[in-house]
Parts: C-alpha cells; structure tokens; sequence
C-alpha cells in the first residue's frame, strides 16, 4: 500500500462573506462547517492542514491540524482560487478537500495518479452556464470538450502524480486567462 496522501483544506473567507453564487455573507457557516470537517478528518487521519486566509485564521487556528495563513485573492467570482493555489504548494501527494466535505470513517486513498470524488449527480448542470461560456472561447484547447455537458464538482480532489497535478493548474490557469479576459463583471 503506498503512503497516505496528505488531507489539505483551504479557506479565503472574501468569497464567502461577499455573495459567492448570490447566497449572502456565508462566513459563519463556513468557519463551522470547515471545522466540522477538519475535526472529521482528524479522527482517521494525521498529516492534515488548513491555508486560511488573515479573517478565517482568526477563528481555526487552534483546530488539530496545522494551520497556514495565506493571502486573499480578494475576489467572489474566482472564488477557487486558494484551492488552486494551494494546490501548487504541494510537494508530496495529497488530497484537497473542500470545507463541506465530511469524512466520516477511514477511507483509504489508494490511487495511483488522481482521485476526484463527485457523487451528487444532481450537481452536473450546476455549472452548465459556465460550460456554455467556455464553449465559446476554448476551441483551440485540446483538452476542452464542448459536448460534455457537465463539470465535475471536485469536493474531493487530490494527486499522487504532481506531474499530473501541473498539468491540470496549466489548463485552469489558461481557463482563467479566458474568463477574465472574457468575463463581463461589471
């Protein structure tokens, strides 16, 4: 069996507390539900760290794990962006859970390159407004595919290949570029 990966969480408190999605100030449900998680994977595992951002710090930095500070991106609508930062810090295999993840007996993350755990089908057109968008500026990806038709939620995501794991960072960053190149905010 080889070495369990690392569980890592991150947490940029801007998003959540200034309408990610249109649902409001979602700060204190996130400190809890992060919590929560963490104290969860805390039960069946040890190598675990928290990257919170200066506000979210303040409230976690005593859970049972390490706990990083990390800057804000200071940006709702890349909301994501510390889980991909965080990401590229990585120097040994992990697991990225996000904060709603809750890992209630021991799972064993025997994967060879990546994993990324999605079970709530009806998440699957979650997000087809933006598939839509990227339809029509990624025709010279390679990797795009347009008939699709859905996005993975990747609430669990982790990579034993960091070779892999780059790969995926250069094609959200160029995903990124897109988007805001692309993206009316105002």
């Amino acid at each position: 069996m080889k070495e369990e990966p690392r569980i890592i969480y991150s947490l940029d408190a801007f998003p959540i507390s200034n309408n990610r999605w249109n649902e409001g100030n979602k700060f204190k449900e996130t400190i809890y539900s992060t919590a929560l998680s963490i104290l969860y994977s805390h039960l069946w595992y040890k190598d675990i760290e928290l990257y919170a951002d200066e506000t979210s710090y303040k409230f976690l930095y005593m859970l049972p794990c390490r706990v990083t500070k990390i800057s804000s991106n200071k940006d709702a609508i890349i909301w994501m962006k510390s889980k991909i930062d965080v990401m590229e810090k990585q120097t040994k295999p992990f697991i990225h859970l996000d904060n709603d993840a809750f890992i209630k007996k021991k799972i064993s993350f025997d994967f060879d390159k990546v994993i990324v755990e999605q079970n709530d089908y009806e998440l699957y057109g979650m997000y087809q407004y933006r598939l839509d968008f990227f339809n029509k500026y990624t025709q010279d990806l390679d990797y795009w595919k347009p008939d699709l038709g859905y996005a993975f939620n990747c609430g669990v995501l982790g990579f034993r290949d960091l070779e892999l794991r780059d790969q995926f960072l250069k094609a959200y960053y160029a995903l990124e570029e897109i988007f805001i190149k692309n993206n009316n905010r105002g």
